[in-house]
């Protein structure tokens, strides 16, 4: 099970943040920033295994977010291999 979140980010011009003390609505924002969590995370020191990640970059099509998950595949693989050595 997953979970979605976005948020605002950088106000657009004329605008006062002081007017969104609990953040500003995405109307107002400038760039949006989208968090995935996962709600089963077990196993994983990132929050999601290494098929998950696999699902997610097979339909990611921006470059940045591919590189941001293929990173997070290398250090979770990094990690099992430390813990394997360990073991």
């Amino acid at each position: 099970m997953y979970r979605l979140r976005w948020r605002g980010q950088y106000l657009v011009d004329g605008e006062d943040w002081r007017k969104y003390v609990d953040g500003q609505p995405l109307s107002k924002s400038k760039c949006i920033r989208v968090y995935i969590d996962n709600l089963s995370a077990y196993g994983s020191t990132e929050g999601f295994n290494l098929d998950e990640i696999d699902k997610i970059l097979s339909g990611l099509k921006d470059p940045t977010l591919i590189d941001y998950f293929e990173e997070m595949k290398f250090h979770i693989e990094e990690c099992q291999q430390k813990m394997s050595e360990i073991e």
